[in-house]
């Protein structure tokens, strides 16, 4: 009994310190961006007018990184509470899909956001069916591919694949970038880690991408992995179950 006790306290303090990290966390990600807003107010609070319209332009900036950063936290809490019996709105919507139209729409989208990315896109040309929820789909396969353009070089191409694996349909999303090293693919999936070379880069994000990624996939029944070496580039692959 009191070794069970003991397992359960040592659980307690886990979660707690968890959500304080949680916590900590996403005041950090928000206090920047309004800082950067209190800023440039009042800059533009001066009657300085071409100081206010290049103020104008960075709040719109930060906005745009305050709205994406609260969407990922509300969507992340809503899938977490997907797995709570006791909550009846549901997470996803399910509805029938094919894999390869959803992978050429995601490729049409990049092309048009990464002009100097070359994508290759393969698969069967059948349809490949499956039953879930296309937008947040869309959302892993958008998430992924613009994490392989951003930490490789434009005369890198990029791959993205589907196929059918068994009883699943299997994408993959491939680069010939930076890589990540080993000691950080365990950490991926957690909120709000960024490998040290993100941050040297400047990147941007809140690292929330891949852990929005793991809790879509994961709420689909589905599983998600990344392979990776320093200097020779990633490959993601998620599946989740085919349509019968």
């Amino acid at each position: 009994v009191a070794r069970t006790f003991d397992q359960m306290a040592e659980r307690v303090n886990t979660l707690l310190r968890t959500q304080r990290e949680f916590l900590g966390n996403v005041s950090h990600e928000l206090r920047t961006p309004l800082a950067r807003i209190r800023v440039a107010l009042d800059i533009a609070a001066e009657g300085d007018l071409e100081a206010a319209r290049e103020s104008l332009g960075e709040i719109a900036h930060d906005w745009d990184d305050l709205d994406r950063l609260v969407e990922s936290l509300l969507t992340i809490a809503r899938l977490d509470l997907a797995h709570d019996p006791e909550v009846p709105a549901a997470a996803l919507r399910h509805e029938p899909l094919d894999a390869v139209a959803l992978v050429e729409r995601a490729a049409t989208a990049f092309r048009g956001a990464h002009p100097a990315h070359t994508l290759t896109v393969a698969h069967g040309g059948e349809p490949i069916r499956l039953a879930g929820d296309g937008a947040m789909l869309r959302r892993v396969l958008d998430n992924l591919c613009n994490n392989a353009a951003k930490y490789s070089d434009a005369a890198q191409p990029i791959a993205l694949e589907v196929r059918r694996a068994g009883g699943d349909v299997e994408f993959v999303v491939r680069d010939r970038g930076i890589g990540i090293d080993a000691a950080d693919l365990p950490h991926l999936f957690e909120p709000f880690f960024r490998v040290d070379r993100a941050r040297a880069r400047s990147s941007g994000g809140a690292g929330l991408g891949l852990a929005l990624c793991k809790r879509i996939i994961d709420a689909h029944g589905g599983s998600i992995r990344v392979d990776s070496r320093v200097g020779e580039g990633t490959t993601v692959t998620f599946t989740v179950p085919a349509a019968s």
